[in-house]
């Protein structure tokens, strides 16, 4: 029963990675899946893994309140400084930035890029980055929202997978280009969107 588990586990993990992300509800049915087995296994980590799914779903949904309670309880149930736990952050980044509160946005997307430098997660640290692109461009402070998406930018170059390195292109992309419009560089933002627009379609 303990092997059925963990394939069924390894499968539904699989599946969320290349086909669920970009649909919500599917992610939040699978989460609950996820959940059952990890607490049929009692496996803290696994139930971590799980209630991060869930919190994830919910941020896409629009449900705040859900997100951030379903981060606490992946967060309950893993040590500090794990994939899982730096994910919790970016999550909490990302919520806090959908309220508005951004200090708090701030907070969690430092905590998530300590953690994607201790394991030396470069997806993860891309992503910390354009969240806080994204949110210095909200506060109006320009140059450090420009700052912090040329550094996504730079990563992306990174990635030798062919589907990794277009998806975070873009997601840098199209972040680097609001503070360049917003600065007055239009000929630079003009050529992030059509970059983007082409890694998009090639």
């Amino acid at each position: 029963m303990g092997l059925l588990n963990v394939l069924h586990w390894l499968l539904l993990k699989l599946l969320f990675r290349f086909l669920l992300l970009p649909f919500p509800r599917e992610m939040l049915d699978f989460g609950f899946q996820q959940l059952d087995i990890a607490n049929e296994m009692d496996s803290p980590m696994l139930r971590a893994e799980a209630y991060l799914t869930i919190a994830r779903a919910n941020e896409r949904l629009g449900n705040l309140e859900k997100a951030v309670s379903y981060c606490r309880h992946s967060l309950y149930n893993q040590c500090d400084q794990s994939r899982t736990t730096g994910y919790v952050q970016l999550t909490l980044g990302n919520t806090y930035v959908t309220y508005s509160s951004f200090s708090k946005a701030i907070e969690h997307y430092e905590l998530a890029l300590k953690v994607s430098r201790s394991i030396h997660d470069t997806a993860l640290e891309l992503q910390v980055y354009c969240g806080l692109g994204h949110t210095f461009c909200l506060l109006q402070d320009y140059e450090k929202s420009l700052s912090f998406s040329a550094k996504a930018f730079e990563l992306s170059k990174t990635f030798h997978i062919l589907d990794l390195n277009s998806k975070y292109q873009r997601l840098s992309l199209v972040t680097l280009a609001t503070p360049l419009r917003k600065l007055g560089r239009l000929p630079e933002a003009r050529d992030c969107c059509q970059v983007s627009v082409s890694v998009g379609v090639g």
